[in-house]
């Protein structure tokens, strides 16, 4: 749609008018999480959101600020100096859309017109590195360009590069670390686990390369290889004898917003023959954003598979009492950050004390996650927490060593 206002290339044209003054800058504003919202609530009503914010970006910068569409919910800004905090304050209050409102909250990225060495396209890259900066700090955060954080970005599109490359060519493996029965110690089964490890030898955090893999399309793909790599796994941990044991496999909110995700998860069962009773998707809080209606639609339809939903890192996310009280989830799983402060009298701690018993009266399991001491392991079964992992158990193996461990817990 015509939103009435320039485009990219106006934008770019106007920048290299403007360079040699010191006194302008330019913004680039992104309206976050804009694509769900235009998923769930339909294009008609986005497009009237995006007539509303450009209203909105006219009153928050000073008349005279061109004002340009760079691509569907980001737009450039050419005008004067302004405080962040000034300028995020405009886009706290809901906007106006079609008789009602909207809340609304924006990611900035900015930066000087002081340097004549460098072109329109130029600046608008090096705001483009602050926008992403801003984004990947959170909701509603804001950062000024400066040359140590366009260093840092052009090597996370480096190491993205290598990720692309280490997943084409198969360079990526699965780890299994195990589940068991706090009491006895008897095992439940794996929780499989991503791993990644560059040709010079160096292992890469899932915490760096998951988000890397979400933010430059891999996650579907590398989310889908998973998937089918562990539950051919199980089948194999089932055909060696032992046939009760589960497999828990992450699944990431884009994944589920994939329109192919059922049909994905349906044909790698088929493929598999395994027992879907015994396969478990931990999915994190972040799915809250889907919408309450379309979450529990969605956990109905894999349920009536057979397989069962965990919400993973319990606690940490923004979803709502409320909504996980609708979630026809079967087990809560409490972050390793929470239980990690148990035994030393830290904040977060006494979280634990408020999961397990929640957990129970919305009829699910519940499991700690990162036990790492016998003291940790006690103060949970007291408090009725009956499933765990951590090191104090195992840490996460290849699919040799887990036969082997499995062995050993056998007997």
């Amino acid at each position: 749609m015509s939103l009435g206002i320039p485009n990219l290339s106006a934008l770019i044209r106007e920048i290299e008018s403007v360079i040699p003054y010191t006194d302008k800058s330019l913004y680039l504003v992104d309206i976050n999480q804009f694509g769900t919202l235009n998923d769930i609530l339909g294009h008609i009503y986005g497009d009237l959101v995006l007539e509303s914010f450009v209203l909105r970006l006219k009153q928050a910068f000073p008349e005279g600020a061109f004002i340009a569409r760079v691509s569907g919910d980001v737009f450039g800004i050419i005008g004067p100096r302004i405080e962040f905090s000034e300028l995020q304050n405009y886009f706290r209050a809901p906007i106006d859309v079609s008789g009602g409102v909207q809340q609304i909250s924006v990611s900035i990225g900015c930066l000087d017109l002081d340097d004549e060495s460098l072109s329109g396209s130029d600046y608008l890259i090096n705001a483009n590195i602050a926008l992403k900066r801003a984004k990947s700090d959170g909701l509603g955060k804001s950062v000024r360009y400066n040359p140590s954080i366009g260093l840092q970005t052009r090597e996370r599109i480096k190491l993205l590069q290598e990720l692309k490359s280490a997943f084409t060519h198969e360079k990526m493996f699965l780890m299994y670390q195990p589940q068991v029965m706090l009491n006895g110690g008897a095992p439940l089964g794996f929780e499989a686990l991503m791993r990644w490890k560059t040709g010079e030898g160096q292992f890469i955090s899932p915490s760096d390369f998951i988000p890397l893999a979400e933010q430059g399309g891999l996650i579907v793909p590398m989310g889908t290889w998973i998937l089918r790599m562990a539950l051919h796994t199980l089948s194999e941990i089932h055909k060696a004898g032992y046939p009760d044991l589960q497999m828990a496999i992450n699944v990431s909110a884009i994944q589920l917003r994939n329109p192919d995700f059922l049909s994905i998860l349906k044909q790698a069962l088929a493929d598999t023959k395994v027992n879907p009773h015994r396969v478990e998707l931990e999915i994190t809080e972040s799915v809250a954003v889907l919408g309450v209606e379309q979450v529990v639609r969605l956990f109905l339809q894999i349920k009536a598979m057979g397989v069962s939903i965990a919400i993973d890192d319990f606690g940490t996310g923004y979803s709502s009492l409320s909504s996980i009280d609708r979630w026809p989830a079967d087990r809560l799983k409490i972050d390793s950050a929470f239980v990690s402060r148990i035994d030393k009298h830290k904040p977060g701690g006494r979280i634990v004390d408020l999961v397990i018993p929640l957990g129970q009266k919305l009829g699910m399991k519940v499991l700690a996650e990162g036990i790492e001491t016998v003291e940790q392991a006690d103060h949970l079964k007291k408090l009725g927490c009956l499933e765990g992992q951590g090191y104090l158990y195992g840490r996460p193996m290849v699919y040799e060593d887990a036969l082997q461990w499995l062995r050993k817990s056998k007997s």
